[in-house]
């Protein structure tokens, strides 16, 4: 994609961590993904209600009830399987904090938190960790107070000391991925941006590549508002999905139904873009939580909980509570490199259950009066079932409903007809309140049997053991019929499919037939799809376009100063991108006969001395027969550069011979010394990218190669015939993996020291 860049945030070996090449198959029980991820969730929440001495069987309630979570459920369909399997560690790690904190089992404690926080961050998605390093953190300063407050300072400070070096230990393992990540970031959209340097073109910066970070506004656009909070409880309380399947009874269903029974309409109205569903824990879930709140004694470890879900709820809000988001992104190292604050509901999922299903077990064993546990359960059942009677019953009348995309469907459903786009709004607004009422009501129902099982329990009328079954019966009823909405047999398709994802199309047959020798030889500028948001052209050719979350500034900056504000088709720059083939908008192929090739010989430069004009050069200079070339980064390199008067010299060729994403080869010859242009994206200095010529490494005034035309590379080319290789060995990943080994190794021997401890134990 976009011409080439680093796969290091889309597929890189990690070998040498040993904890996830060796524990996290035992872990799994060797199954395989995605049943796999689903038992370590619900395995690891259920070691964690035991630490925390939760009834067993209540412990393994609640391993399913944070398995079953909507939001692990939506995570999983929609492909976000980095994400779930580092929420997955997360319970493992809390219970090494409590029994580090509360127990001061020091070494059990350690060996848990560095195994799951090891393994997190192994799953290589650093915004879960972060959000739950946030979360940590207030619930620390919860329990310093209570610390300070019971004389337990010395042993508080200790255990943070070891969650802090274990902390440390636990990103050992995964250090090659980590340590590429910051070098490569540094490159991307989220990283510094050479055009907020220059104050010449500050106004002219997309938001996509507007510095340290992604700017403010892009950042937030997927934030939760206070609608989305309730789904948490009340699935249908913001409209479900933006493609929410309803049935006929729903008058907007008449829009999209062309007779079907079921159809999938925009019902959501929350505060983000778009949605794939709620993040629902579960409405006994989250009566259990506040029955918890009500039940469990005051501690560091109740409050904590309870104070890291209301910081991470609040984060997730983003630009719905932009005070208290402000601070994080503009004083937290990092946190204005993530976007989609609205997924920080995720580690909620973790906290949010912990306090309900202990607090279920609380119940069960408190010796508090039958009225004091009466009161706790109908002030918990009040809470939650009261507010959704409530919304079902007067929230028609005080919710608006509107949406801030509905205005588009104006022009994309109804091309402009006013009358009929203002009917549908009716009805879509008429929908989205009978999915709320029908979802409150649906709350409302299983908070009252939750409430009435334990009535009945409390009054001897139930055993403990059938309390539990029916509670645990309920919330799996509840969150399976709601998870049912979201990932069904649609969402699952064939293994032949799954390994073959995209079609190859009649134009990309054609392609095929033409070109012999590989895609690494040509480019495709394709039209016919979103060319910049969709990747499906990339799956058969080396592409110009295609997206990522993390693609490089640079090419971000010529995507928007060239590409989007070209009133044609930018030649120039697609002949130096090799851009061989064109597909239109009706998938018809076009062949581009002035593409440039895999390199090419220039005859002059175009010298620039800022960022701006380097990329402004790209808009019309000749690609062909000249270069462009900072001043300030590469005059010296190419001062003794002697220009060429235009085809004064035919007897010169280069071509390439041989291709992998990590190694090029081309073959040279030439008269006298030239400049050649390649078209392979820039990523450097010194970064891993390293020229040879005939098998010696290039060193020309210092330089091993330069940047050239914004974006490609460059290199001075002594005469005669020459072999020239690229390769990428990035000292960084090689590092990495040293360290990585290293680390994994040392967390591998404390664990196996802890077992030894636990073994010698036993057998005493």
């Amino acid at each position: 994609m976009f011409g080439g860049m680093p796969t290091y945030q889309i597929s890189s070996p990690q070998n040498s961590n040993l904890i996830r090449k060796y524990v996290e198959p035992i872990m799994q029980l060797f199954l395989k993904a995605p049943i796999s991820w689903f038992f370590v969730a619900a395995f690891c929440f259920y070691i964690l209600m035991l630490v925390i001495d939760v009834n067993r069987w209540v412990a393994i309630v609640g391993g399913l009830a944070y398995a079953l979570s909507t939001n692990n459920m939506i995570l999983f369909a929609e492909g976000h399987t980095s994400k779930f399997r580092a929420l997955s560690y997360l319970p493992l790690a809390l219970a090494g904090v409590y029994l580090i904190l509360d127990k001061q089992k020091y070494l059990k404690g350690a060996a848990l938190f560095l195994l799951a926080m090891s393994l997190n961050i192994a799953a290589n998605h650093y915004q879960m960790t972060y959000y739950f390093a946030i979360g940590m953190m207030f619930f620390m300063v919860v329990y310093f107070a209570f610390a300070a407050k019971n004389g337990e300072l010395v042993n508080y400070f200790k255990g943070v000391g070891i969650l802090l070096v274990c902390g440390v230990l636990a990103v050992g393992p995964s250090f090659s991925k980590i340590y590429t990540t910051l070098e490569y970031s540094k490159d991307t959209m989220r990283g510094n941006s050479e055009l907020k340097k220059e104050a010449s073109v500050k106004n002219e910066l997309d938001e996509e590549s507007s510095g340290e970070g992604l700017d403010w506004d892009y950042a937030m656009l997927w934030s939760n508002n206070s609608t989305d909070m309730l789904a948490t409880f009340i699935p249908g309380v913001a409209g479900g999905s933006s493609g929410q399947e309803v049935d006929q009874e729903y008058e907007v269903a008449k829009f999209f139904g062309n007779g079907r029974k079921a159809v999938r309409v925009p019902l959501y109205w929350g505060g983000g873009e778009s949605t794939s569903g709620p993040v629902y824990y579960g409405a006994i879930v989250a009566f259990l939580m506040i029955l918890g709140l009500v039940l469990l004694p005051n501690s560091g470890w109740k409050w904590g909980v309870f104070t890291a879900i209301i910081v991470i709820a609040f984060l997730s809000m983003g630009k719905y509570f932009a005070w208290f988001n402000e601070l994080f992104f503009n004083y937290f190292p990092k946190y204005s490199i993530f976007r989609a604050h609205n997924s920080a509901m995720g580690v909620v999922s973790i906290f949010f259950p912990i306090l309900g299903l202990a607090g279920l077990s609380a119940l069960l064993t408190s010796k508090k009066s039958k009225d004091e546990k009466l009161e706790a359960v109908y002030i918990a059942g009040g809470a939650i079932g009261g507010l959704s009677l409530l919304l079902g019953l007067i929230g028609g009348g005080i919710l608006s409903f509107d949406h801030f995309q509905d205005e588009n469907f104006l022009t994309q459903y109804f091309k402009g007809n006013q009358a009929q786009y203002d009917q549908f709004i009716d009805a879509l607004k008429e929908g989205r309140e009978q999915f709320m009422k029908a979802s409150a009501y649906r709350t409302f129902g299983f908070v009252l049997v939750a409430v009435a099982v334990l009535w009945a329990f409390i009054n001897d009328k139930l055993k403990k053991e059938v309390a539990i079954g029916l509670i645990g019966l309920f919330i799996v009823i509840d969150l399976v019929s709601v998870d049912q909405q979201y990932l069904n047999e649609e969402k699952f398709i064939s293994k032949k499919k799954q390994e073959r994802p995209f079609s190859m199309r009649p134009v990309d047959q054609q392609i095929y037939q033409l070109e012999t020798t590989g895609r690494g030889y040509y480019r495709v500028f394709d039209v016919s799809i979103n060319t910049f948001s969709s990747s499906s052209t990339s799956y058969f050719h080396n592409t110009v376009g295609g997206y990522s979350a993390v693609k490089m500034a640079r090419i971000q900056d010529v995507i928007d100063s060239v590409f989007r504000s070209a009133r044609g088709i930018p030649f120039e720059v697609l002949d130096m991108m090799n851009a061989k083939y064109l597909i239109d908008q009706q998938s018809k192929l076009s062949k581009n006969p002035s593409a440039l090739g895999n390199a090419w010989f220039i005859d002059s430069f175009i010298h620039v001395t800022t960022a701006a004009e380097e990329l402004n050069q790209l808009k019309s200079f000749n690609s062909h027969t000249k270069a462009i070339v900072h001043d300030g980064d590469f005059g010296a390199y190419v001062s003794s550069f002697k220009d060429h008067a235009p085809d004064s010299n035919t007897s010169r060729s280069i071509g390439m011979i041989q291709y992998a994403p990590n190694r090029l080869v081309y073959k040279t010859s030439c008269e006298e010394d030239e400049f050649v242009v390649f078209s392979e994206i820039w990523y450097g200095p010194n970064k891993g990218w390293t020229a040879y010529i005939d098998g010696e490494k290039v060193n020309q005034d210092g330089f091993n190669h330069i940047r050239a035309n914004y974006l490609l590379r460059g290199m001075k080319v002594p005469a005669g015939e020459h072999e020239i290789v690229f390769e990428f060995k990035p000292q960084t990943f090689e590092l990495g993996e040293k360290i990585s080994f290293a680390s994994s190794s040392l967390i591998l021997l404390l664990i196996f020291g802890w077992l030894f401890a636990e073994f010698k134990k036993f057998k005493a």
